[in-house]
């Protein structure tokens, strides 16, 4: 194979094994195997899906984050980006949940979002087209 570029099935394999552990080291445990399912089907058929959920004590949170990005993957294709992040507390803001989705160059409905004021996060949903 020296001087030969891989071919793309093999470029393929080897984007998904970099992104799975991409996703192990930055949302651990977060993907149920289903959802970790889906996240591949989407990357297969090119949706750019960044996952950075670290280590939850609050299963609500996590449950409600992994609905947010189940949402997200149900109207998202090819070029379209999609990026699950938990934000720390700060300034007396509470921790925050984002699903941020940039649609390339298609409408989009905007990634299902929730608020729960007696709760000591916020789920937030972004979406834009490009």
């Amino acid at each position: 194979m020296s001087g030969q570029r891989p071919d793309p099935a093999l470029r393929t394999s080897a984007a998904l094994a970099e992104a799975n552990l991409r996703d192990e080291l930055l949302a651990p445990g977060f993907l149920t195997p289903s959802l970790a399912e889906r996240v591949r089907v989407a990357r297969i058929a090119g949706v750019r899906i960044n996952v950075r959920f670290g280590l939850q004590e609050d299963m609500t949170l996590v449950e409600m984050a992994r609905a947010l990005l189940a949402a997200a993957l149900a109207d998202l294709g090819e070029g379209d980006d999609v990026t699950l992040q938990v934000h720390p507390p700060a300034g007396g803001i509470r921790r925050c949940c984002s699903c941020m989705c940039a649609a390339s160059g298609r409408t989009t409905r905007p990634c299902a979002g929730a608020r729960n004021k007696s709760a000591p996060w916020s789920v937030t949903s972004v979406i834009t087209s490009s």
